[in-house]
Parts: structure tokens; sequence; C-alpha cells
């Protein structure tokens, strides 16, 4: 059977899937399903951002990180933006 599950793969000459990556930009982070595109969408409502991409990353031990880059208008920092972030929920 073949699901649609939002990933690519080609069938390889022994009969299985090779996987390729996925049509969208969602990742699984220890077990969640997390669209980076709506991180950047939240991201980019705050006033001062011009540009932003999201992405996720492994470390040394294997363990996958979400990284955000924001180009803005003026200087704020971080701690400024993850606040904003919180109260969106």
């Amino acid at each position: 059977y073949i699901y649609k599950t939002g990933d690519h793969g080609i069938l390889n000459e022994e009969g299985y899937i090779d996987f390729l990556g996925r049509k969208d930009s969602q990742v699984k982070i220890r077990g969640y399903r997390v669209e980076l595109g709506e991180i950047e969408n939240c991201l980019i409502t705050h006033k001062d951002v011009i540009k932003t991409v999201v992405m996720d990353f492994k470390n040394e031990q294997g363990m996958k990180n979400i990284y955000a880059f924001v180009i803005s208008r003026n200087n704020f920092n971080a701690s400024e933006l993850k606040l904003y972030l919180q109260n969106m929920l």
C-alpha cells in the first residue's frame, strides 16, 4: 500500500522505497512534528522582523534543534522575541 504522508521517495531496484525528504517543511523533533513554516509565519508578524528563516540542525550528539535566523529593522534581543512568541499562544 502507498499512503499520502508528505514524504518524497523512489522505489529502488530491490523494491524498497528510498526516502528523499518531505514536500513540506515539516520536521520531527524529539517525537513531535513541527511545521517550520508556521514558526516563520509567527516570527514575521513581529513589528521589527523583516525576514526570517527557520531550520532544523543535528548537533554532534545527534539531537535535532530548531534555529531561527532573523533580519530586523531595529536592534532587539532574543528574549524580547521569545516573550513575543510565548504571548501568541
